[in-house]
């Protein structure tokens, strides 16, 4: 996932941009997803919104150092 920018726009805040053109099991040798993002990941039936779902943890671990989000 190349990142086109980043960007630090606030103490807690950095603004990414990127495209996303990896497939599915690129996404998933990117990251380690715990049990629970597996979960929901394989829930999904859509292969496009799993490499959405991929694609932004993938970049939160690239920006921040860590791909998990809590809700």
């Amino acid at each position: 996932m190349p990142v086109f920018a980043k960007k630090k726009i606030g103490a807690e805040t950095v603004l990414g941009v990127w495209r996303c053109d990896e497939d599915l099991e690129s996404l998933k040798y990117q990251i380690q997803l715990d049990e629970e993002d597996t979960e929901k990941l394989n829930s999904f039936v859509n292969e496009k919104r799993k490499v959405h779902f991929l694609a932004v943890r993938a970049l939160c671990k690239e920006l921040i150092g860590s791909s998990k989000i809590l809700y």
